[in-house]
């Protein structure tokens, strides 16, 4: 009997350690004032980045719209490059280069198993704002699960909503030391193109729990060394070279895209040796602006932004 109940003392105990070992674990952005694009607070053993936006998908203002849980001031993001605003509308389906991004990571010699993520969403003006949300530990985002599953989001327009919407997903993504949790929001407009629309959020969140990795490998290892350089001359007229590494055989593309995101080049779409390589780009037909190329190989893929200078 006495070995029995000491067993049993040894189970429980082993039960207490291990509840003990896992920490509630969460970030927040407020997305408002005087936080803005910071990161609000943290519990637990993370780290985290400000909330920030694609290149060329910036946050315009914080302004008042329906309520939400913070009140009726939101952070309020549009399309923009060049010093200008960028149509969108009509579209039927994401840009890739128009996004959202949250990032947590766990802190040095912790792992971290995110359970959900959360966000006040609104449409800015319009009832035909749309967005999928996208969870991936791959720092290229090729690798990405969706967390809308059924159809696209269809947001509430600010001008008639009395207040801001939560949309929450469960993750169950453990993220081991070393690497980083990346959440997306891909919005788009399926209305007539306008500069006057946008994406509204407020008080997003990641929720999870931390545990020490007690010194252990977790069997992270870094992602193989390929590399796409930035261009040069950069801004160019009316050609740039594109250098890039590869670092095995393998079917290589690289094309560009201009602020839209409809393809304007394929300047490579073939089979490649491990090695460097470069590529020519000419620009004599097009107009100056911004424009991205993306390199992608297999499982990387990465994408760089050029200046066209007329």
């Amino acid at each position: 009997m006495k070995m029995r109940t000491t067993y049993f003392l040894l189970v429980l105990l082993t039960l207490g350690v291990n509840a003990l070992a896992q920490q509630a674990a969460s970030v927040t952005w407020n997305c408002v004032p005087p936080d803005s694009q910071h990161v609000s607070a943290i519990v637990g053993n993370l780290a985290a980045q400000d909330i920030s936006g694609a290149d060329t998908f910036v946050v315009r203002s914080y302004t008042g719209t329906p309520n939400g849980p913070l009140g009726a001031t939101h952070m309020r993001w549009w399309p923009y490059a060049a010093g200008a605003a960028v149509s969108w509308g009509n579209e039927t389906g994401e840009n890739p280069f128009r996004y959202v991004q949250l990032t947590v990571a766990p802190t040095a010699g912790n792992r971290f198993v995110a359970d959900s993520v959360s966000a006040y969403l609104l449409g800015g003006g319009t009832s035909a704002m749309r967005v999928n949300i996208y969870a991936s530990t791959d720092p290229t985002f090729t690798a990405r699960t969706l967390l809308n599953t059924d159809s696209a989001i269809a947001l509430l327009n600010s001008g008639s909503a009395t207040s801001s919407v939560r949309f929450a997903y469960a993750l169950g993504v453990t993220v081991n030391n070393g690497q980083s949790l990346y959440v997306r929001f891909y919005p788009y407009y399926t209305a007539a193109p306008s500069t006057s629309k946008y994406l509204y959020t407020q008080l997003a969140i990641i929720k999870g729990t931390t545990s020490s990795t007690n010194g252990v490998d977790d069997g992270y290892a870094a992602p193989v060394a390929w590399r796409l350089s930035q261009n040069y001359p950069n801004p160019f007229n009316p050609s740039t070279e594109i250098r890039y590494q590869t670092s095995e055989v393998g079917n290589v593309t690289l094309k560009v895209f201009d602020v839209l995101g409809r393809e304007v080049a394929t300047l490579v779409n073939t089979e490649q040796e491990a090695g460097s390589h470069a590529a020519t780009f000419d620009a004599s037909g097009l107009s100056s602006g911004m424009y991205f190329y993306k390199l992608q190989a297999g499982a990387f893929s990465e994408t760089r932004k050029m200046m066209v200078a007329k």
